[in-house]
């Protein structure tokens, strides 16, 4: 698994669903945090660089200007399944069933550069009783290039020294990005006499995987730290960007960002940060918080060994993993959101 953690913003959409789909009785032994609905049913849609993107409860869908589907939630949440689990759908003779879900946010949609932060808990099952001694949460961010959907494949991957195609240095320059992040003291006092000035160095960095701490919980900054990010707002022609960070270990729950305050690129880039900043298209993670501050994508699958079948779970197996693991779960996530 990854060194992050679970995140806590789905648990106001879990609430809802687990609340309205689990049996009565059930809830009234083992009653639910009393939390707000989540988020607005209609959603989101919208363009931006010639994509439409649809975001709602039920999925996100993003498509290209000649109607091709270059991504869905719905889609992703198999691929990382299969990833967290390691399950093979139609091959007989596996003997651990799964229950699996998802929780996607759209941070900020930027010409083709849509950034998502996922959550995911992965629970196994053995003859019907949870294996607790092989966990699966699992908290990130991501961003993508809808132009180039095949790397979708490297970003699911749990393979964290396996870099990312997509970073922020590209976007926005390698030299004013890592001069960005040293200014940030947690950053600086962890990475005492860093080299902040070439990206090679900050690399190799990287590749230890230092540990920093933000005061309120620590998480280390993996390979894949600079794809971590999102466009948050465009302030006097300067660029706010975020790179997000999830605790581990002790400090599991924790999540937390280090800002970025860089001068307008030049190119398309710039372009595209206007259009959102003026709010024709895209979207900026500062208008998100405020419209669809607590919106969240949920998809759940279940792996059934005896059928070799990866699905949507049936009320039944709804009913099951809620009462066995899914409810300490979301007694964890309750109420706690990711700033």
């Amino acid at each position: 698994m990854d060194k992050y953690c679970s995140s806590y913003r789905m648990a106001l959409v879990w609430s809802i669903l687990l609340a309205t789909l689990y049996a009565s009785h059930a809830i009234a032994r083992n009653p639910l945090p009393n939390v707000k609905a989540a988020g607005s049913s209609a959603g989101f849609t919208g363009t931006s660089a010639g994509f439409k993107v649809t975001w709602n409860t039920d999925d996100i869908v993003c498509r290209s200007s000649k109607g091709n589907i270059v991504f869905s939630a719905s889609d992703f949440a198999k691929k990382r399944f299969i990833a967290h689990s390691g399950i093979k759908p139609g091959v007989k003779g596996q003997t651990q069933d799964y229950f699996y879900f998802q929780s996607l946010h759209i941070k900020s949609l930027v010409g083709p550069y849509l950034s998502l932060e996922c959550t995911c808990s992965c629970e196994p099952y053995v003859n019907g009783n949870p294996d607790s001694a092989n966990p699966g949460n699992d908290g990130t961010y991501v961003t993508l290039d809808l132009r180039n959907p095949q790397d979708l494949d490297s970003i699911v991957s749990l393979d964290s020294k396996l870099p990312a195609r997509l970073e922020i240095t590209a976007l926005l320059g390698s030299k004013k990005v890592l001069q960005s992040i040293s200014r940030d003291h947690r950053v600086n006092r962890a990475l005492e006499k860093s080299d902040f000035n070439s990206l090679a160095s900050f690399r190799r960095i990287l590749d230890t995987t230092p540990m920093v701490d933000f005061g309120e919980g620590s998480a280390y900054l993996q390979n894949r730290f600079l794809n971590h990010f999102w466009f948050h707002n465009v302030i006097n022609n300067r660029v706010i960007a975020r790179l997000g960070v999830y605790g581990t270990g002790a400090a599991s729950g924790f999540s937390d960002h280090i800002d970025l305050n860089i001068a307008m690129p030049s190119g398309a880039v710039s372009n595209w940060l206007k259009l959102a900043a003026s709010r024709k298209e895209g979207l900026l993670s500062i208008e998100g918080q405020k419209k669809f501050p607590d919106l969240q994508t949920v998809n759940m699958l279940v792996f059934d060994s005896v059928s070799a079948e990866m699905r949507k779970p049936n009320a039944r197996e709804m009913t099951k993993y809620q009462v066995d693991g899914v409810r300490g779960i979301m007694k964890d996530l309750a109420g706690k959101h990711h700033k």
